[in-house]
């Protein structure tokens, strides 16, 4: 399904929000932002040893407090967040906004966030870069997954690559389970013109006839993927504040 651009507005049934962001994590604007936080997203901040993975976590951490405020119609610093077993957090406050389903996912100085008004979605970003893909994809792809990407062209194997793992990633992320479903465990599209979609979940209850994936233009050097559950769905893409209504 094709990604449309337009004006964010209160969530219709039949859409999704992918904000991107790039960070400066140079800035000192970055140290500000603690403000928004609540005290034990400052504790776990402060865990970070080193400098930039503290940055980003607390730029990370209070830009998703800043989109959604603009959904919940509350203050950054007043969003209470509940965990599920897995660690996955969840709006808890305001109550009446429980509905609203959302996650990131960040790489390098690029991330992103998918918001919905009730409909479970994963995203996932990656910096591409060279590494070992024949041995990645033996151990993380479905047999037919690496025997595709084995039979493409050198020029090929990078993008079909991270279109894959952003694929498996966002669907798995989808699901709010943590590592209970493996990468290997869902089998989806890659190469050159496929377009992206679930072929099979293996060791699991859900149909994949209730799930769409949804190629994300997350940036020059990055691949992203989103996972809805939800076939007849509206991406919204836009950026981060450029097109922010707050």
């Amino acid at each position: 399904m094709q990604v449309t651009r337009k004006t964010p507005q209160i969530f219709g049934s039949d859409e999704v929000h992918v904000w991107r962001v790039s960070f400066d994590l140079s800035s000192t604007e970055t140290v500000a932002t603690r403000d928004v936080l609540s005290a034990d997203e400052r504790q776990r901040a402060d865990r970070y040893i080193s400098e930039e993975a503290r940055r980003r976590f607390i730029t990370a951490r209070s830009t998703l407090r800043r989109i959604l405020a603009h959904y919940l119609s509350a203050d950054p610093a007043d969003i209470v967040f509940a965990y599920n077993r897995y660690g996955r957090p969840v709006v808890d406050s305001p109550a009446e906004k429980r509905g609203v389903v959302f996650n990131l996912s960040h790489s390098a100085e690029r991330a992103l966030y998918a918001i919905s008004g009730g409909t479970p979605v994963g995203v996932d970003v990656e910096r591409m870069r060279p590494l070992d893909f024949t041995g990645i994809s033996k151990r993380f792809f479905a047999p037919s997954e690496a025997a595709i990407l084995a039979s493409l062209p050198e020029s090929d194997k990078i993008d079909a690559f991270y279109e894959c793992w952003t694929r498996k990633e966002a669907f798995v992320k989808a699901q709010g389970t943590g590592l209970h479903l493996d990468l290997n465990q869902v089998v989806v599209t890659l190469g050159p013109g496929t377009p992206p979609q679930v072929v099979r979940i293996r060791r699991s209850e859900d149909d994949v006839g209730l799930w769409s994936l949804h190629d994300i233009d997350a940036g020059e050097g990055f691949k992203a993927a989103l996972a809805v559950r939800s076939q007849n769905i509206k991406v919204i893409q836009r950026d981060y504040p450029a097109d922010a209504l707050f």
